[in-house]
């Protein structure tokens, strides 16, 4: 993806640090930036996906003007087999804004945790903070990056609005199937680490957080996994919630995509417009 991106898109950068790696990605046009630059959405994979896979969200909130920053945390892409994914996931996804933000510059140079394969020492050119609003950010989620972004945006002010997408709203982890128990032991570095992962995996309890926020949930009616509450029942902890839901939509609503994305990608935009949101 990094040859495509420096013939393709020279503006892309390949930023790492301490438990992220991550991709920034910058509009093209100057729709939607304003006098501070352009608004960023956080783009938080899952349990089993990395932040090369969502090129069809990356590219609709590019459209739109949107910056986005989509980012690997511990347990996951390319640190799958590095440090393992935990209830601190949301502060290696603070360090990563913080690093295009400019507040850590030099941050993820040299072969740190966060170092992905082949990159070359140095080639990282975040940190500077240049064209992006600071105080246009927003962060959208997909499954089990559903829950990772909501417990960030529930702890970093700096976030104002949140999409999550095909994300649970608690976990059952004995009702889960055996393909999700053993991907969660693999990646949070045990059974019992990945159970007492799973248990902490509820909405109801960022609930009194995500006030202040708004948020978008896009559900697929054919989203049904053994042991997932999915989490549209958040609307019942927060009616200000906003639902799209998508009667044949399945897991991520791949086969749904004119059905939500480009309506998400809106939203998120609109959402985002106004410096300050």
């Amino acid at each position: 993806m990094g040859d495509a991106l420096a013939l393709l898109e020279p503006s892309a950068r390949r930023i790492s640090g301490e438990g992220y790696a991550g991709w920034l990605r910058l509009p093209r046009t100057g729709e939607g930036a304003g006098a501070e630059g352009s608004p960023l959405v956080v783009l938080v994979p899952g349990m089993d996906s990395a932040k090369e896979e969502f090129h069809r969200p990356v590219d609709a909130l590019l459209a739109r003007g949107v910056a986005v920053l989509a980012v690997d945390g511990p347990g996951q892409g390319v640190l799958a087999a590095g440090p393992a994914l935990g209830p601190d996931h949301r502060h290696a996804l603070r360090r990563a804004l913080d690093h295009v933000l400019g507040k850590e510059p030099g941050q993820g140079r040299g072969q740190g945790q966060g170092q992905e394969p082949g990159q070359e020492q140095g080639s990282d050119r975040g940190g500077s903070g240049a064209g992006i609003d600071p105080g246009r950010v927003g962060v959208i989620g997909l499954s089990l990056g559903g829950y990772l972004a909501a417990d960030f945006a529930a702890h970093d002010p700096r976030v104002r609005a949140a999409a999550l997408v095909s994300g649970p709203y608690r976990l059952d982890q004995d009702a889960l199937v055996p393909f999700v128990t053993a991907t969660l032991a693999q990646r949070c570095g045990g059974d019992a680490a990945a159970r007492e992962f799973v248990a902490r995996i509820d909405l109801a309890a960022l609930a009194p957080r995500l006030r202040r926020l708004p948020l978008l949930l896009v559900e697929g009616g054919r989203d049904r996994i053994p042991g997932v509450t999915n989490a549209e029942a958040l609307t019942a902890d927060l009616p200000h919630a906003e639902l799209l839901h998508v009667p044949h939509g399945n897991h991520l609503l791949g086969n749904a995509l004119p059905d939500w994305l480009p309506d998400t990608a809106d939203w998120l935009a609109d959402v985002l417009a106004a410096p300050g949101a």
